[in-house]
């Protein structure tokens, strides 16, 4: 029982520097057994589980919206978009980890892959909103649908691989070399794409 107890300690205080530094290295994470534990121990940790994910994903939209907003140009938009999208395959990643129950991995993937595609929505949304307002044409919709957060999750995309810097995706749009930055409707650059990170995490229901 005091080795279980240690690998849950470990595992808490991980994710909770994890929810602040997603970069930081997951290899040492210890298994857990949930035969160890009573339920109530179980459901707490799911408790920590979600309030990573959250701050992970509050954190990940505000720094997109940010750095979208300060990009000068096409080029500069679209590798603040790989970049945002590498680093939210660490969510993902997590999901997957060999050290968690397959029941709770199950459910923790089962409920990035909803929040994945609902924040792919609301940033498709947020694009269209914003060619409506500025009359562009569909162009800021199909920046987010050509950089599509849904594409991590299909079956077989390598996830620890793209992570690492080691797999570029076939199909990712590529920006002409002489493209030009748009003239910006505001000092902050107002017609680059907008992010509205007003969503919540899926929590599992089971743990609800």
């Amino acid at each position: 029982m005091a080795a279980s107890a240690s690998a849950y300690e470990v595992w808490v205080r991980w994710l909770r520097t994890w929810a602040e530094d997603p970069t930081v290295s997951h290899d040492h994470l210890p298994m857990l057994d949930e035969t160890s534990y009573p339920v109530a121990i179980f459901e707490r940790f799911a408790t920590h589980l979600s309030k990573a994910n959250q701050k992970f994903t509050d954190r990940w939209a505000d720094q997109l919206a940010t750095r979208l907003g300060q990009a000068p140009d096409p080029f500069t938009r679209a590798q603040v978009m790989v970049d945002a999208k590498r680093l939210f395959a660490r969510r993902l990643q997590l999901a997957q980890h060999p050290g968690l129950p397959a029941t709770l991995r199950q459910a923790l993937w089962d409920g990035a892959c909803q929040d994945t595609r609902h924040i792919q929505a609301k940033m498709e949304e947020s694009g269209a909103e914003q060619d409506r307002e500025l009359g562009s044409q569909g162009r800021h919709a199909a920046f987010f649908r050509d950089h599509s957060l849904v594409t991590l999750i299909a079956p077989g995309f390598p996830l620890d691989q793209f992570v690492a810097g080691l797999y570029q995706e076939p199909h990712s749009p590529e920006v002409p070399e002489n493209a030009q930055p748009d003239t910006p409707a505001s000092p902050v650059h107002g017609t680059s794409p907008r992010v509205i990170p007003n969503w919540q995490t899926h929590q599992p229901e089971e743990f609800q």
